[in-house]
């Protein structure tokens, strides 16, 4: 058993590599015997790329300068909404990182939402559901990445049957473009103008 090794470099060779047992039931074995962190290197490694890559894309000006050119025409509380949740979905599938597709969108579009009087809560349900919600349904997703492996299903099978997953963005367009349901949701003296 590990736990009676005292020696450190024996801890961190389990933590790496993972522990390997003589257990004889299958199921528990193939619980136990994991492999350890460099069997999660994959994943790690991915969301890390992600997040260098969308670091670096916002570092240079490139997205603030896109959702700029892409903020200026709009007129209509609604298309700023359904603009932020667009911006959201696009930058998942270019980084295929949900944290970027939160963080990016979310900056660009606070002062617009504070500046047009639309709550913040309504940017960040937007961000939630065109965010967090569509990475799973990405490929080259962290999210979907790591469910396909895990799972053991590719996306593109899994996906139909995700309907919370590509129902919520379309809720949250229609919330955004339907005046009864924004006075729902809103409140009567908040109603997004279209």
């Amino acid at each position: 058993m590990i736990q009676q090794q005292t020696e450190i470099d024996v801890w961190f060779s389990v933590m790496q590599s993972g522990y390997n047992s003589n257990i004889a039931n299958e199921m528990v074995a193939s619980i136990v015997n994991r492999g350890g962190m460099q069997s999660m290197m994959w994943s790690v490694s991915l969301i890390l790329i992600a997040l260098s890559l969308g670091g670096l894309i916002q570092h240079c000006g490139v997205i603030e300068a896109f959702f700029r050119k892409l903020i200026q025409p709009l007129k209509r509380k609604s298309s700023i909404v359904l603009m932020s949740g667009a911006s959201s979905i696009a930058v998942n599938g270019m980084t295929g990182e949900q944290y970027l597709s939160i963080l990016l969108p979310g900056q660009m579009f606070k002062d617009e939402y504070n500046r047009r009087g639309i709550p913040a809560k309504t940017l960040s349900r937007t961000l939630e559901d065109c965010g967090t919600l569509v990475n799973p349904l990405i490929p080259w997703g962290v999210s979907g990445a790591f469910f396909a492996v895990t799972l053991g299903v590719p996306v593109i099978e899994y996906a139909p049957y995700a309907t919370f997953l590509w129902l919520s963005p379309f809720i949250t367009f229609a919330y955004a473009l339907i005046p009864r349901l924004q006075r729902n949701s809103l409140g009567k003296d908040q109603e997004i103008s279209r």
